[in-house]
């Protein structure tokens, strides 16, 4: 799983460079797939891309909140 973010990572590097736009990133639970050490390492890489990412993820308390990070709790949206 983490070559997989690591490719998903270096192909978004690439099209920042060669098309001077930043791409957004859409990942889908992928905090479940990891351990917590690996899970702090991609989030510090997320980050330093300085891009727009979107990050599914049913535990949200394994991520650590700094001022870069912003959450949305859809639960919260859908009416019942």
């Amino acid at each position: 799983k983490v070559i997989i973010f690591a490719i998903i990572l270096a192909y978004s590097l690439s099209l920042k460079k060669i098309s001077q736009r930043s791409p957004i990133i859409i990942l889908d639970e992928v905090i479940s797939h990891l351990d917590n050490d690996n899970i702090h390492k991609i989030i510090s890489e997320i980050l330093d891309i300085d891009t727009q990412i979107f990050i599914t993820t049913t535990e949200k308390e394994r991520i650590q909140i700094n001022k870069k990070i912003n959450f949305i709790n859809l639960t919260k949206l859908v009416s019942h």
